[in-house]
């Protein structure tokens, strides 16, 4: 199993190939679509306004590629950014290195999954199981998401575990007054029913040419670390992790207890976990 999960460029000027192979999408006559040509979109592998950012930050001229489908089929697009048949792929990633993209990307229709059970893990944040298939024999290291649609919206969120072999997924997902899908997520109960697709393979480091890997994050963007952190332990990964961990106030930190423990119980692997809070408990504004 490689330990690359998509390609590991660094040049923000040369489109990010975000997986080894074709993204398959179900496309209807006569309808158009956009596809994301910088690799950053999280709507892969259609377009969602990333590229505006890199544009404006390092120059570049990122732009989505429209494609018109001519009947209703699944059509195959471009995942590692290197076709001679943009948008669609012609089997260019099939010549890459290994250490280029990850496996090919579990992307298709969404799909109707239940909800086995959902808690309140802190004040803001829920945390939900919900049954989700995956394809046979297939498996997957850190990162991945699920994208999630709700309401007509759809937004993509990280598991905190996941399990190919019952199709059990966890997510932790923090509510956003006025946001487009997390207050419907909250008001979810077990036995409900709610759309997902995925899982997608994001970015991760290639073993071997990173010893150290440093990982920042706040609030519920803890998930995606969460990731890298337990497959470096599971794995038992020859890499050393250093997390800086930063909320509003103590109350917002998330899995606090089990990162301890992970800490504790794999300390050449998890070299260090630092809480940062930036306001006083108490503290308005």
């Amino acid at each position: 199993m490689s330990a690359c999960s998509a390609i590991d460029i660094e040049d923000m000027t040369q489109p990010k190939a975000f997986c080894k192979g074709p993204i398959s999408m179900p496309v209807e006559a006569g309808k158009d679509y956009y596809w994301c040509s910088c690799g950053h979109s999280t709507n892969q592998p259609f377009c969602d306004g990333s590229h505006r950012e890199i544009n404006a930050t390092h120059g570049t001229k990122f732009a989505p590629k429209k494609y018109t489908a001519t009947e209703t089929k699944m059509a195959y697009f471009c995942g590692c950014r290197r076709s001679g048949n943009i948008p669609l792929c012609d089997g260019t990633h099939s010549t890459l290195p290994d250490c280029v993209g990850g496996r090919k990307p579990i992307v298709k229709e969404f799909k109707n999954y239940k909800v086995l059970s959902t808690e309140a893990h802190s004040h803001d944040t829920t945390l939900l199981t919900v049954q989700a298939e995956d394809e046979k024999g297939e498996t997957l290291d850190a990162s991945y998401h699920f994208s999630w649609k709700l309401g007509g919206k759809t937004r993509p969120y990280t598991p905190v575990a996941y399990d190919p072999a019952t199709g059990k997924a966890t997510f932790l997902i923090k509510t956003i007054p006025g946001g487009a899908v997390s207050p419907k997520v909250k008001e979810l109960k077990a036995g409900d029913s709610v759309e997902l697709r995925g899982p997608t393979p994001g970015e991760y480091y290639c073993e071997g040419k990173h010893s150290v890997v440093v990982l920042l994050g706040g609030g519920s963007g803890l998930t995606p670390l969460l990731q890298v952190m337990q497959d470096a332990v599971k794995e038992q990964r020859k890499v050393e992790v250093y997390l800086l961990y930063s909320n509003k106030t103590t109350k917002d930190m998330l899995w606090k207890d089990d990162l301890q423990k992970m800490q504790e119980a794999h300390p050449e692997i998890i070299k260090s976990v630092t809480h940062h809070i930036t306001r006083e408990e108490g503290e308005g504004g």
